[in-house]
């Protein structure tokens, strides 16, 4: 479950809990920059910047364009990990947790 930007995974929790009750496996996931506030395993506490948010810093539209290019690519890259590493997981368990 990726929430809208700035908003945190969190701010979905009614959501992502019915969807649990019907069966789903929901996974929240914050975007670091991009995400109000994000922190880190080590600690490390990340917020929201206007690079993470092109819509809200002052940039050409053309800027705005390549800079939103690249983080939906750095975005799509992060569901990824987060999609394969689940697979992992449960590849790992002969019954598989999902």
């Amino acid at each position: 479950m990726r929430s809208g930007i700035g908003a945190l995974a969190t701010d979905y929790t009614t959501l992502a809990e019915d969807l649990a009750s019907h069966g789903y496996v929901v996974v929240g996931m914050d975007a670091p920059y991009s995400t109000t506030v994000v922190v880190l395993s080590d600690g490390q506490v990340v917020t929201k910047t206007a690079a993470g948010n092109p819509g809200e810093a002052r940039l050409s539209t053309t800027e705005q364009d390549l800079r939103s290019d690249r983080l939906i690519a750095l975005w799509s890259a992060a569901t990824r990990f987060v999609l394969d590493q689940m697979t992992r997981l449960d590849n790992a368990e002969p019954t598989g947790p999902f």
